[in-house]
């Protein structure tokens, strides 16, 4: 029989706590709530609060020790599912109503949410998000859109039986998806919404560099082999969701129009003078823009060390040939800073006539790519030049 308890790990929510509770409330299931080492008075709210079944850490343990915690409490007072939710408030109370649902579809699934809406989260926590959906793919084959998301239902039997090995804040969730993959239990995504106003901005523990460092450095430890034996990382699987990656990124973002763009910018990048940057400023490019990797990559590869001698002279001629000679005195006259051996002279004039050059050479250089490669892949998917 199923029988279900809402998690709810909370570390200074004082704002936020009661109303969470609240709206738990109206499902009539059994809340657990772990109080991670708070410090700003939600232990006293807690401690005031009626129908809750509290833990208290003496100490900020992180929220995977406070998940832990909570599925021992659960699974020891007879429930065979766990709904854990945040304490910050962005999660919607309607959507549990969502995964109860979903437990009685499947209960032995791992139910995972994936948010919808912006939720004015930050875009360093956006691209960590990114990686990790990417590492997940990887190491696992799943596909999943929001990874780090803590709206999820968990069945307990399962979830305590995992031999886990990393640590216990916030990589603790990303593990248990790959380890419960590992041990073919099975992975479920459902879309959930979050608070979505320009009136309150959701606050988060999470620390984008602290924390994602930590959840790359934890995942490290699964690549290695285990003396008990228990199911780890597969090399084997790693070769084939790499193949199968790659064909998914070539086939991602592949319409004739995004193909030209990839292509284009790749190359545009590739002569800009930014050498040294080209490559991250091509993945941070195609990830916001949507664009198709693997084309953007083969078009800044144009770049690469045998080639940069001739995009030099090439970027140095085209600003003799088409920077009149007034830009560049008046650029080299503002250039108080260097020495004036080095800012008067010829090396200054021919540095200032490269970077412009090899920027004008880029945009007629990208916008060439375009034209060509677009004709090319219309060419070759078959689309007619008229519109339907």
């Amino acid at each position: 029989m199923i029988s279900i308890a809402i998690i709810i790990p909370v570390c200074n929510n004082a704002e936020t706590i009661s109303d969470v509770i609240s709206s738990v409330k109206r499902y009539k299931e059994p809340i657990i709530v772990i109080d991670d080492g708070s410090t700003d008075g939600t232990g006293d709210i807690l401690c005031n609060t009626d129908g809750i079944q509290l833990i208290q850490f003496d100490r900020n343990r992180g929220k995977g020790a406070a998940l832990k915690a909570g599925f021992h409490l659960a699974t020891k007072s007879g429930f065979t599912h766990a709904i854990t939710v945040d304490a910050d408030g962005q999660h919607l109370p309607e959507d549990i109503g969502l995964l109860i649902k979903c437990i009685n579809e499947d209960p032995e699934a791992l139910w995972t949410g994936e948010r919808s809406g912006d939720g004015h989260y930050p875009l360093s926590y956006s691209f960590g998000n990114w990686i990790c959906r990417f590492w997940c793919y990887l190491s696992t084959g799943l596909t999943l859109k929001d990874p780090l998301c803590g709206f999820r239902a968990y069945p307990l039997e399962y979830v305590n039986n995992l031999q886990y090995r990393t640590g216990d804040r916030f990589e603790f969730e990303l593990e248990v998806l790959l380890i419960a993959a590992w041990n073919h239990l099975s992975v479920k995504t459902v879309p959930v919404h979050i608070f979505n106003s320009t009136e309150k901005k959701i606050i988060s523990h999470f620390r984008p560099f602290y924390d994602f460092a930590r959840i790359v450095r934890s995942m490290g430890t699964l690549f290695f082999p285990r003396e008990d034996g228990a199911k780890r990382f597969s090399w084997n699987r790693l070769a084939k969701n790499v193949k199968n990656l790659v064909r998914r990124e070539l086939r991602a973002n592949a319409t004739p129009f995004k193909a030209s763009v990839s292509l284009a910018a790749g190359v545009f990048l590739a002569i800009t003078p930014f050498h040294g940057f080209q490559v991250l400023m091509l993945l941070i490019a195609t990830f916001l823009f949507k664009l198709n990797r693997p084309l953007a990559l083969l078009g800044v590869s144009i770049s690469s060390a045998p080639l940069l001698p001739f995009w030099f002279a090439a970027g140095a001629a085209t600003g003799k040939a088409m920077v009149p000679e007034s830009i560049v005195s008046m650029i080299v006259g503002c250039c108080r800073i260097f020495p004036s051996s080095f800012s008067g002279g010829e090396l200054m004039h021919t540095a200032v006539y490269y970077f412009l050059g090899s920027i004008l050479l880029a945009v007629i250089c990208g916008i060439l790519t375009f034209g060509v490669s677009y004709l090319l892949f219309r060419w070759r998917s078959g689309e007619s030049f008229t519109r339907r």
